[in-house]
């Protein structure tokens, strides 16, 4: 993975980080090291993502653009970072459980060959997969906000 994709996988799971709308200090504690691992914990871009809600249409953007431009491997790599993310705390509630496999669902439907034409197609599916997604992850996670 090179750098470029290393920082848009930070961003990724950083956004993942903020689907419920909040960073406890499990998952704060688990992306510094991982920022650190990936020898990205000075960079200023990341490390205002860390005390700023990720909008959905960006992490939308993230998602696809991240997607469009890494190999199966990286894409299960990406996967099992955003599961660790998840596991952070100790407990993998069942929206979360449901998240991790709907990310794998939406990865799997990248097409394997590179050809810009096949990506085009695929993606309002995935934009639209990731919405729904996502969505649902935050109806999960009503309950925090009230």
């Amino acid at each position: 993975m090179n750098a470029t994709q290393r920082k848009l996988l930070m961003q990724l799971v950083i956004g993942a980080a903020w689907v419920d709308g909040e960073l406890d200090r499990p998952e704060r504690q688990y992306l510094q090291a991982l920022l650190e691992r990936q020898k990205l914990d000075q960079d200023p871009d990341l490390l205002a993502l860390l005390d700023t809600p990720i909008a959905l249409p960006q992490l939308e953007a993230w998602l696809v653009l991240f997607l469009q431009g890494s190999s199966t491997p990286t894409r299960l790599a990406a996967l099992a970072t955003i599961a660790n993310l998840l596991m952070a705390d100790g407990v993998v509630n069942r929206s979360e459980h449901n998240l991790i496999d709907e990310i794998h669902s939406l990865m799997a439907q990248i097409p394997a060959s590179r050809d810009e034409e096949e990506y085009r197609q695929a993606a309002p599916g995935l934009v639209q997969g990731l919405r729904g997604l996502v969505r649902r992850a935050l109806d999960g996670a009503k309950h925090l906000f009230q």
